[in-house]
């Protein structure tokens, strides 16, 4: 019965640590929750008709470089905003979306390094296209 009680606890645990992604702005954007991270690393949003806007957190630097299991190494470069985030726009139909639709597990090379977890990143870019498009 211990040994049930304790299996139990671990998994709620363990779905605590899931990174999730909410929605915001009438689904025109939508933010990454990473567990380990303070901040929301990554928010993801429609820029203009067929745009999308990365905000990604980089440190100092107006440059981060992604690389996911394919070992394919991706660099997002953009404004320097707030917080040391990056802010960059790529269309929809570009490598950097495909990328982020496609990866998975991330890792995040940057000042400080951290990894991104993109479990349902697909479904979250194709809604933002989606809103984007109904709204444009």
């Amino acid at each position: 019965m211990k040994l049930v009680a304790l299996l139990l606890t671990s998994a709620v645990s363990l779905m605590n640590l899931e990174p999730t992604w909410t929605f915001e702005q009438q689904n025109l954007s939508a933010s990454l929750q990473e567990p380990e991270l303070q901040m929301s690393p990554l928010r993801l949003a429609c820029s203009d008709r067929g745009y999308l806007e990365i905000d990604i957190l980089s440190g100092p630097s107006s440059e981060v470089t992604l690389t996911g299991p394919s070992k394919f190494l991706l660099t997002i470069r953009g404004e320097l905003g707030p917080n040391g985030r990056i802010i960059s726009r790529v269309p929809f139909k570009s490598m950097t979306a495909e990328f982020l639709r496609e990866e998975g597990e991330v890792q995040v090379l940057a000042e400080r390094s951290y990894r991104l977890h993109l479990n349902g990143a697909r479904r979250v870019l194709q809604t933002l296209e989606s809103s984007c498009l109904a709204v444009s």
